[in-house]
């Protein structure tokens, strides 16, 4: 029998050691994650560590943001995920910004998916998956924007 599922193509496994917690950057950007805001490229760090948007929408696009970091703010982005127990997206990778795109969507997806169980039962129908994929991209879509045009999920089966 096949198990279908809606796949976002990010490897939730992916393990990463924390980096030194004494750095300028690290301790910088701690005190702006722990107090919830910072400076304007703080904020776009709390942005990708927190799967947030708030000032990553005043840009026209993702990478535009991501542009305005410095090498040693994108280097400590993982090491803040990995602090705040969220997957590792590999801030150094060509596809950061489309990768982290996708996880924001799969993470509104999982709200959807966690809000209907609530008062259903568990979601196996890929038509439901299928619509809660499609409006967390739509909702992610209207607030924010990847110029990068690679599908941000599939259906995908598994045979049990």
């Amino acid at each position: 029998m096949a198990y279908e599922y809606i796949d976002f193509k990010f490897n939730w496994s992916q393990d990463h050691e924390t980096g030194d917690l004494n750095n300028r950057y690290m301790r910088q950007h701690l005190k702006a994650l722990i107090r919830g805001y910072g400076s304007s490229t703080e904020n776009i760090v709390l942005d990708f560590v927190n799967n947030s948007t708030s000032t990553i929408e005043q840009y026209d696009s993702i990478q535009q943001a991501w542009s305005t970091l410095d090498e040693e703010q994108k280097d400590i982005i993982d090491d803040l995920r990995a602090l705040t127990g969220k997957g590792t997206i590999n801030a150094q990778s060509q596809t950061f910004c489309h990768d982290w795109y996708r996880n924001v969507i799969s993470t509104r997806y999982h709200d959807l998916i966690e809000k209907y169980e609530q008062d259903k039962d568990e979601v196996e129908d890929i038509n439901i998956k299928v619509r809660f994929a499609e409006q967390a991209e739509q909702e992610i879509r209207e607030k924010i924007i990847s110029t990068d045009s690679t599908p941000v999920w599939s259906i995908k089966s598994d045979d049990y």
